[in-house]
């Protein structure tokens, strides 16, 4: 095999990795996020005491969302990502969820992948922060429209949209006068 199939290879491995992580990590998640919104639905009535202890299992679930995704797409500090993601959960999920429950843990969820998920080079932070907030503004449209649709996409959609952040930065790379190519842009691609 020559260099170039190589990186081929290795380029597939890594792409195959990071969707599997994503795959395992919102089947924990979706667990978390259900348990998290039926505990809360519990507690709002006043005739069933076991609401919180509900909430608070799925809040329990919350860093192993992030460890698994942490941990399966080879982070180089999976711990340290993981408690980051847990604390960028609360940091930016919490506040939201004052306002909008669901759309609070999808921004919880959204901050915590977008740092738990392996970064390599070409994949740049600021798409995986406007791909978090742009499906956080979307959760909040669709709740007030269709509520039981806004409670789908937030159980499945955060971890994938930052993975697709991620697909996006890969693209912008490629292309002729993109982060990844060295040479000078054509004049036809210069901005005036």
């Amino acid at each position: 095999m020559s260099k170039v199939d190589d990186d081929i290879v290795q380029r597939r491995r890594r792409q195959a990795r990071r969707w599997l992580s994503v795959a395992v990590a919102t089947a924990v998640m979706v667990v978390s996020y259900a348990v998290i919104v039926f505990g809360l639905a519990v507690a709002g009535d006043d005739e069933t005491a076991f609401g919180g202890g509900l909430v608070g299992i799925g809040f329990g679930l919350v860093p192993g969302v992030f460890l698994a995704l942490a941990a399966l797409s080879d982070h180089e500090r999976p711990f340290r990502a993981t408690g980051l993601a847990v604390v960028l959960f609360f940091l930016v999920g919490l506040p939201i969820a004052f306002v909008d429950i669901p759309t609070g843990l999808v921004a919880g969820f959204g901050a915590g992948g977008v740092v738990s998920l392996r970064r390599d080079a070409i994949h740049l932070l600021s798409f995986r922060v406007a791909a978090v907030a742009i499906l956080t503004a979307y959760t909040f449209l669709v709740q007030l429209v269709v509520p039981a649709a806004a409670l789908l996409v937030g159980a499945v959609a955060p971890l994938v949209v930052v993975a697709l952040a991620d697909v996006a930065s890969e693209r912008e790379a490629k292309m002729p006068g993109g982060e990844g190519d060295s040479g000078p842009a054509t004049p036809s691609q210069r901005r005036p």
